[in-house]
C-alpha cells in the first residue's frame, strides 16, 4: 500500500503547525464543538453525529477532512484554509485531490491528543477490507486506557514497541532524555516519524525491526508497549492479531525483556491476556521471564474479564470472527486450559540487585478511571509494606501506625440469632476506586474500620475494641499484621496524612 505522507523540511511541517495553532485545532476544541467529553469519545458524521450547520471557519475545515473523512469543495480549502495553508499540507501529503471534481480530500486521519497532534490511517476502505500493515488511530478507547497507565515521571531512555503512531515515545519525549519508538511493518514506521516532525520533537528515534531486534544490545529506564492481542487463526492484521491465545507478542516482550530494561527501571504493557487453570496471568508472566523472574516485582491492574465463550461470541457479533469458527476456537481455548480473557494493564519493575525481600506479586483489579498515578501510589504503597514487615520489628511497627480508614470503604455486616441473641456473624469490605477490592473479613474488623480516623496508633484501637469485647483477645489476634497489611496494600486504610493529601488533590 503506498505511502501517504511526506517526511518535508522543517519549515513545512511548521507552517503545518502554525496552521493547526491558527485554527485552534486542539482536543478542548473538538470535545467543546462535538459535545464530547474527550477526543477518545468523538464519532464522525458517518458513524451518526448530528450533522453541524456547515464548515465556518478553519477549525470546521479541518474537522471535516481528517476526522470525518468528507471530501471538502477546493475553493471552501482555501478560503477558510488560506493559499499557504492548502499548499503546506499538500506538501507533506496530508491533502490530495478528491475523486469528485473540484474536492480535495485528506489522505489520513489527523486528530489532536492531549499535547499532539497524530496522523494514522483511514478508517474506510475500499471493499472494508482492512489492509494488513493499516496503521491504528491512537484516538480509540483502547489507546486511551493505554496511555492514561503510563507515567509521566522524568526518565532517562523510554522505548515504545510495537509503536503504531508513536504516540507513547511522542508523549513521553518531553519528560525523558531520548525516547525510541519500533514496530515491525515500514507502514507504522513512516507514520511514527512523519509524527515526530509534525509535532517538531527532535529527542526521539523511529526504527524498524520485530520487537527490540531494532535496537541492537541497548537497554533501557521505562520500555511501554500495546501490542497486538486479539486471539487470531492466522495474521492478517499486524497491529490486531495476536495469535491462536492473543499473548503471541506479548510473551515475546516479556521474555527478552531481561536484557533491555535496567535495573530499577519497569515494562508497562496494555492489553488482553489470559488466566489458565490453576495458573493466573500473574504468575504465568513471571515464569515468561525465566531466570531472572526473581529480579522483578510483578503488578498486575486487570480491567475486565471474559469466559472464552462470551470472548468469542462478542467478537463474532461484532462481525470480527466468523460464526462457523465460534465451535472450533472455543475448542482451542479449552485445550489450552484458558478459563478467562482478562484486559488490562501489568507492570513489571526490575529490582535493585540490593533490595531486600521477596519478590512481589500484586493482582488488583482497576476501576474506570484509574490512573498512572493510581497504580504507582499503590506500587510504591506496596512496596513499602513489604519491606516493613521483612524488618525485625516490622509487625509492631505496623501496628503503631495511626491510620485511617479511607471515605471510599464501604462494609456490610450480616447478623444472625445465635443462642437468643442477634450477632454479627459476617463482614463484607468493598472499595470501588481507583482499585476495586471485595473481601470477607470478621466481623468485628467493620469496628475497627469504623473507629480508625488516624489520630490514634492500631494497636490502641484494637485493645479499645478488645476491653469492650467488640475484638477476640490477645491470643486470636496473630493474624491482624498480615490483614492490617492487606487492609494498607489495597487502600483500605491509610495514614491520615495521606489521606488528606489524596483528598486535597481530589478536591483540586
Amino acid at each position: 500500500m503506498e505511502l501517504p505522507l511526506v517526511l518535508g523540511d522543517a519549515e513545512t511541517f511548521a507552517a503545518v503547525r502554525d496552521l493547526l495553532r491558527r485554527a485552534d485545532y486542539t482536543e478542548a476544541e473538538v470535545a467543546r464543538r462535538c459535545a464530547v467529553p474527550s477526543i477518545y469519545a468523538f464519532r464522525t458524521l458517518h458513524d451518526g453525529r448530528a450533522a453541524s450547520t456547515g464548515v465556518h471557519d478553519a477549525f470546521d475545515a479541518l474537522l471535516h477532512l481528517f476526522l470525518d473523512e468528507e471530501p471538502l469543495p477546493r475553493d471552501a480549502a482555501h478560503a477558510l484554509l488560506g493559499d499557504d495553508g492548502v499548499a503546506s499540507l499538500r506538501a507533506v501529503g496530508l491533502l490530495a485531490d478528491a475523486e469528485e471534481p473540484g474536492h480535495l480530500r485528506a489522505t489520513v486521519l489527523l486528530y489532536p491528543t492531549r499535547s499532539l497532534v497524530l496522523a494514522s490511517d483511514r478508517t474506510r476502505w475500499p471493499g472494508g477490507e482492512m489492509p494488513a500493515d493499516v496503521v491504528y488511530p491512537a484516538i480509540t478507547q483502547s489507546t486511551e486506557h493505554f496511555v492514561t497507565m503510563l507515567p509521566d515521571a522524568p526518565c532517562g531512555d523510554l522505548l515504545e514497541l510495537c509503536a503504531g503512531t508513536g504516540v507513547a515515545a511522542l508523549l513521553a519525549a518531553g519528560s525523558c532524555t531520548h525516547a525510541w519508538a519500533t514496530d515491525v511493518t515500514e507502514r507504522a514506521v513512516h507514520f511514527a516519524r512523519f509524527n515526530a516532525r509534525l509535532n517538531g520533537i527532535d529527542n526521539v528515534t523511529v526504527a524498524r525491526g520485530d520487537l527490540y531486534a531494532a535496537i541492537g544490545d541497548r537497554a533501557f529506564d521505562r520500555i511501554v508497549a500495546h501490542p497486538p492481542y486479539v486471539s487470531s487463526a492466522e495474521l492478517r492484521v499486524v497491529f490486531r492479531d495476536g495469535g491462536e491465545d492473543g499473548e503471541q507478542v506479548t510473551r515475546a516482550i516479556v521474555e527478552r525483556l531481561p536484557a533491555h530494561l535496567r535495573p530499577g527501571g519497569a515494562l508497562y504493557c496494555t492489553c488482553a491476556v489470559t488466566d489458565r487453570t490453576g495458573h493466573p496471568f500473574e504468575q504465568r508472566v513471571r515464569a515468561w521471564l525465566g531466570g531472572a523472574g526473581d529480579e522483578f516485582d510483578v503488578f498486575f491492574f486487570p480491567q475486565s474479564s471474559h469466559d472464552p465463550r462470551h470472548y468469542f461470541l462478542d467478537r463474532a457479533i461484532g462481525g470480527y470472527e466468523p460464526w462457523a469458527s465460534l465451535e472450533r476456537r472455543c475448542d482451542s481455548f479449552a485445550r489450552l486450559e484458558i478459563e478467562r480473557v482478562v484486559y488490562g494493564s501489568f507492570v513489571l519493575r526490575r529490582r535493585m540487585p540490593d533490595a531486600a525481600g521477596a519478590p512481589l506479586t500484586v493482582r488488583r483489579r482497576a476501576a474506570r478511571g484509574a490512573t498512572a498515578r493510581d497504580a504507582e501510589r499503590l506500587m510504591d504503597r506496596e512496596a513499602s509494606l513489604a519491606a516493613a514487615a521483612a524488618a525485625p520489628d516490622g509487625e509492631r511497627r505496623l501496628l503503631a501506625l495511626p491510620l485511617a480508614t479511607s471515605p471510599r470503604v464501604a462494609f456490610a455486616l450480616t447478623h444472625a440469632l445465635v443462642d437468643g441473641d442477634w450477632q454479627a456473624t459476617a463482614c463484607h469490605v468493598h472499595l470501588a476506586t481507583p482499585f476495586v477490592v471485595d473481601a470477607d473479613v470478621a466481623p468485628w474488623i467493620a469496628a475497627l474500620l469504623a473507629r480508625s480516623d488516624g489520630t490514634r496508633p492500631l494497636r490502641d484501637v484494637v485493645r479499645e475494641l478488645q476491653d469492650e469485647g467488640m475484638a477476640p483477645d490477645d491470643a486470636d489476634l496473630g493474624d491482624l499484621p498480615p490483614l492490617v497489611h492487606a487492609l494498607v496494600g489495597a487502600g483500605m486504610l491509610e495514614l491520615r496524612e495521606a489521606r488528606e493529601a489524596r483528598e486535597a488533590r481530589e478536591a483540586r
